[in-house]
């Protein structure tokens, strides 16, 4: 049997000789896959727009699109299926994130995507440190917890998390301009 010179080829050819006739699934081998390592993208601020009480809840909201850098470390292409999990400003749960974002990513490649989220203040009473930095223009300190899922192709499809996927700051001078 003859594989082309890819990556791709060549972990399947090992896959094949390492389980044998036999194997019915990945078992170990699974875990060689690494998950993709996400950034705020370099030179881009993460968004914040406040939305009218009416259009986005009673009480209002926030839009927000972080810029997200997304490297595959794997020496084969995978495809980022889902990311699913919660947006936090200033340590306070404020949102749901989740994502299916059919991204495919080359063997170590990567690419830049904006994560759009909504932000209803009628179910976050507690982001009050978070606002009041907001309304003076201050950067407010996020995270991004979650799980993320993958497809590999002949490798599998692994989840991986929950973890912290993304940190970083969200700009809000443009608010306070307004």
């Amino acid at each position: 049997m003859r594989f082309g010179k890819s990556s791709a080829g060549i972990v399947v050819a090992t896959v094949v000789s390492i389980c044998g006739a036999g194997c019915a699934t990945l078992g170990p081998l699974a875990r060689i896959i690494s998950p993709p390592q996400f950034e705020q993208a370099p030179g881009e601020q993460a968004e914040v727009r406040l939305l009218p009480p009416g259009s986005a809840g009673r009480l209002g909201g926030a839009s927000v699109r972080i810029w997200t850098h997304i490297t595959n470390p794997n020496p084969f292409g995978i495809r980022l299926s889902t990311l699913d999990g919660d947006l936090y400003l200033e340590g306070v749960r404020a949102a749901n994130a989740s994502f299916p974002l059919g991204l495919t990513l080359n063997a170590r490649g990567d690419s830049v995507v904006p994560l759009d989220l909504r932000i209803d203040f009628s179910e976050v009473s507690a982001l009050g440190g978070a606002l009041r930095r907001a309304i003076a223009g201050e950067a407010i300190p996020f995270r991004l917890d979650g799980t993320v899922s993958i497809d590999a192709g002949p490798l599998g499809q692994p989840s991986f998390g929950p973890s912290t996927w993304l940190r970083g700051e969200l700009d809000t001078r443009a608010l306070a301009s307004r």
